[in-house]
């Protein structure tokens, strides 16, 4: 309980200092937008994003002539997210607000200054447009340095802001062992553990605490099981230093079921 309570009074601080963050930027360089209403602000527990700029719209029926109507959008609510792992870090706190507050002036601008959302830019990188590109190289170029990216280097060389748990387990069906993780031992862990130490597929299991951002940065995510993800154990191994990967896999061989 008093975990939670001083998880909560973390993360309205940090809310308080994104939305400071937010601000600083709109001043300085989209001072017409400082009378717009402002975005929510929150916290994520997304593993492999830095943040996030959310919209939500309403549609209402407008007459178009003739008896005709057609479906009008309106902005209803935005919100800007800000992964909880980037909360320890001052300076990639504010790269990741800034470069959301882009999105932000995008949504209410891009169009007046004549760069609309697509074509995209970057190949692989759908969200992120002319008018974001030509927005990015101005504020870096006024700062002095690369304040803001569309790289994923802000989650990098990190620890976590809390601790997690991963599970490796390894099958006859798969050459590899296969990696789980999830934010919390809770239910859902335990269940996962029973239903694989069941198994007459899984011949090796283990599990452990950490810090290690490393293992958030599995490839793929599994939609049914929230919070979750999983990944081919080469390809997270390579990430690893080579005193964690022998430590893993010692523990593996002996974690046989």
């Amino acid at each position: 309980m008093k975990d939670r309570i001083r998880n909560l009074l973390v993360e309205a601080a940090t809310k308080h200092d994104i939305e400071k963050l937010f601000d600083e930027c709109i001043s300085i360089y989209y001072p017409e937008l400082k009378d717009l209403p402002k975005p929510k602000f929150s916290i994520m527990y997304n593993p492999t994003k830095a943040g996030n700029y959310k919209t939500r719209y309403s549609y209402v029926r407008v007459p178009t002539g003739y008896g005709g109507y057609r479906n009008e959008p309106y902005l209803t609510e935005e919100t800007i997210e800000i992964n909880r792992d980037l909360l320890v870090s001052p300076e990639k706190l504010k790269s990741v607000v800034w470069h959301e507050t882009i999105h932000y002036a995008e949504e209410h601008m891009g169009k007046s200054r004549g760069v609309t959302k697509y074509p995209k830019w970057i190949k692989n990188e759908i969200d992120h447009s002319g008018f974001f590109k030509q927005e990015m190289d101005r504020i870096n170029q006024q700062e002095g340095y690369q304040v803001i990216s569309v790289k994923d280097e802000y989650i990098q060389g990190q620890e976590s802001a809390s601790e997690f748990f991963v599970h490796i387990f390894r099958t006859p069906k798969y050459k590899d062992a296969l990696v789980f993780w999830t934010s919390k031992n809770d239910e859902k862990v335990r269940d996962l553990s029973q239903r694989i130490h069941k198994s007459s597929q899984i011949t090796h299991y283990y599990v452990f605490p950490t810090k290690n951002i490393v293992f958030k940065r599995a490839p793929k995510l599994i939609p049914s099981m929230h919070r979750w993800s999983f990944a081919f154990w080469e390809e997270i191994s390579e990430k690893l230093s080579p005193e964690v990967v022998k430590e893993v896999e010692q523990n593996l061989e002996k974690g046989e079921v």
